[in-house]
């Protein structure tokens, strides 16, 4: 935006610096000459009158994207843990992106819808009962904050250990789930 304006403001310049020197050329009058220096000096008077309030405007703007409070993440990640444990999606699906990137050991893999992805995980989870689930690493991003951690299920009696990562991103006003991985 600056290089626009100073790039207008030197064509302002230099096509009032030619008729200037056509002006004095011609044997010009006073009055001529400093019109043009009039216009010239409200020329660069405007130019930096924008430049200031640009730079006074974009000073006073907040930012269009507030950061997201750490505890907000926090607690999206807990619910994950209290839906993983006791087997109900339902906890935390509406938590969901719009697309939600799966990967699940023994079953699907891929971008689902939300819907999608809240059935996918009800299915996997009736055919694993949870015994335990927890974290043991957040990783803390402003961006695309993650959890890892290990989970066992009862799966036709006998015991599956997984390793889960759950990875979120900022989308509008909330965090939402972008990816799930139990392998």
């Amino acid at each position: 935006m600056k290089s626009v304006a100073t790039a207008c403001g030197i064509l302002v310049v230099s096509c009032a610096l030619a008729c200037f020197s056509q002006v004095q050329n011609e044997g010009g009058r006073q009055h001529e000459r400093d019109r043009w220096k009039v216009i010239l000096a409200q020329e660069r008077s405007r130019g930096e009158q924008r430049r200031d309030s640009g730079l006074r405007r974009f000073r006073e703007t907040p930012d269009r994207m507030a950061k997201p409070a750490r505890e907000d993440y926090r607690s999206v990640f807990d619910r994950i843990r209290q839906g993983m444990k006791t087997g109900n999606v339902g906890t935390f699906s509406q938590h969901f992106g719009l697309q939600v990137l799966f990967n699940l050991r023994g079953g699907e893999s891929g971008y689902y819808s939300s819907n999608q992805a809240y059935y996918l995980l009800e299915n996997y989870l009736k055919s694993r009962k949870p015994v335990y689930f927890d974290f043991s690493t957040i990783g803390e991003s402003e961006t695309n904050p993650y959890a890892t951690g290990s989970a066992g299920f009862n799966v036709k009696g006998s015991r599956e250990v997984a390793q889960i990562y759950v990875s979120l991103s900022w989308v509008g006003e909330r965090w939402v789930i972008s990816q799930i991985n139990i392998y």
